[in-house]
């Protein structure tokens, strides 16, 4: 395991690792990722078949393991950050605890805030909003300029369960952050420095 995730290792070894907690963030289920309709440059379907969906980390478009469920977030009032959803799909065995606090939308959200959401409740038959309780005990690494590398940028891998075996990559960028879901072998995955601001405190 560990030599897939070389260079997330090299991150960890280089870098003082430290705790953090993850924030209650506003998370609405949107159900099966292949039960999805498309959304013009945000969801759409493959040549074969599959429902890809346009993520920050992977603005071209990523294909999930079909039977996942995707979530957006809306982060610091925020539904669109940078013209994009925060969207992604948990692993399956983290999708419960996420939408196990349910809250009603028009009492968390603003007209124009549902507004935006509009194209993501039409593309599925199950919206589940929820306030994803907090998470302590994070362990994370500030990305600083002295680890980054070629054009101010190092690649990193995002975790395998994320894309159904399918190695997927994102770049990291001064002020991101690299969150260690397994500091023997390295796994982990990419928070936007403005995501972590506003999902997360540092220990």
């Amino acid at each position: 395991m560990a030599e897939k995730y070389e260079q997330n290792l090299s991150i960890i070894n280089s870098s003082n690792v430290r705790g953090a907690t993850k924030l209650p963030v506003l998370t609405i289920g949107l159900g099966r990722v292949g039960d999805l309709k498309d959304v013009a440059g945000v969801i759409w379907h493959d040549e074969d078949g599959n429902v890809v969906v346009s993520t920050k980390e992977n603005p071209t478009g990523i294909v999930y393991n079909q039977d996942l469920t995707l979530v957006v977030r809306v982060i610091g009032g925020k539904v669109l950050i940078g013209g994009q959803y925060d969207m992604y799909c948990p692993a399956s065995n983290k999708i419960d605890g996420l939408l196990s606090n349910p809250v009603n939308l028009e009492d968390e959200l603003t007209a124009e805030q549902l507004a935006e959401l509009q194209p993501l409740f039409e593309a599925t038959t199950s919206v589940v909003p929820s306030m994803a309780p907090s998470v302590p005990n994070r362990k994370v690494v500030v990305i600083t300029q002295d680890l980054l590398c070629g054009d101010d940028h190092l690649p990193c891998q995002l975790p395998l369960s994320w894309t159904d075996g399918v190695p997927s990559y994102t770049d990291l960028y001064d002020g991101d952050v690299f969150l260690v879901e397994d500091e023997e072998s390295g796994k982990g995955y990419r928070i936007g420095a403005q995501e972590f601001a506003e999902t997360h405190v540092l220990d």
